[in-house]
């Protein structure tokens, strides 16, 4: 089946795809980010189970490599037809201070160097939809949906779910961050049942795979009204 994807080059809502990545980590390393307060547009994630070779927190993280975040059954998401989906296939986050490779990140040019590094030295990319017991690719070349995002403000809370599970384990509080690699924005599905999964091969040890079961409803109906024509005429030109 052919996807409504949205080009790359474009915004959608008004905002590019580096700001909706930004978005995006800020909710990822949020108190909930199992939901969300959106209606035009949802979040997925990828299999955020890192943890360390002992049981102190400082040595190195590592995942098991077959496993993959499944969200299927009763787990599943239930969207409108016309909501937009944001899908992480492979990505890389650096915040001022970070240690790479035995080095600190002191300024914007350091992190978008580890950033691209790691988006460089990627090994392989996944994603594809199945409607239908078909499998379809979700756009012909997935490398031309490589993005970076502006310097932006990553705020972590000490309730946050997922930070204790990321590749080096962030601690609370607010972060110069740049996060980056490859993601695509689904406009809409048409209704019916999907099973969407993604993820890639990246440098070192990261790896990830999700699944996700997607149901699309009919089209959310739409409560705004534009008067503009109504208004005009009650205009006084005088």
């Amino acid at each position: 089946m052919t996807v409504d994807v949205i080009p790359v080059n474009e915004n959608f809502k008004g905002l590019s795809y580096g700001l909706w990545a930004s978005i995006w980590d800020n909710w990822l390393l949020s108190e909930d980010p199992e939901n969300t307060n959106r209606k035009d547009i949802v979040f997925l994630r990828g299999n955020l189970n890192y943890s360390p070779v002992s049981s102190n927190s400082e040595y190195p993280r590592f995942s098991d490599s077959s496993g993959a975040l499944v969200r299927i059954g009763h787990n599943a998401e239930v969207i409108f037809e016309d909501t937009a989906i944001f899908i992480p296939i492979l990505t890389a986050q650096y915040s001022l201070g970070d240690i790479y490779d035995g080095k600190r990140l002191n300024n914007e040019q350091e992190l978008r160097e580890a950033v691209n590094r790691d988006s460089d030295e990627s090994l392989c990319l996944w994603a594809t939809l199945t409607a239908n017991k078909r499998a379809s690719k979700i756009v012909n070349d997935l490398r031309k949906f490589r993005i970076e995002s502006p310097l932006f403000k990553l705020v972590i809370t000490n309730k946050s779910k997922l930070s204790g599970r990321t590749q080096d384990a962030a601690k609370p509080g607010m972060y110069d961050t740049v996060v980056g690699g490859f993601f695509v924005i689904i406009r809409s599905l048409p209704r019916g049942r999907y099973w969407l999964e993604f993820g890639g091969r990246g440098r070192s040890n990261y790896n990830t795979n999700s699944i996700y079961e997607i149901t699309a409803h009919g089209l959310r109906s739409n409560v705004i009204a534009d008067n503009s024509s109504a208004r005009k005429k009650h205009v006084n030109l005088a």
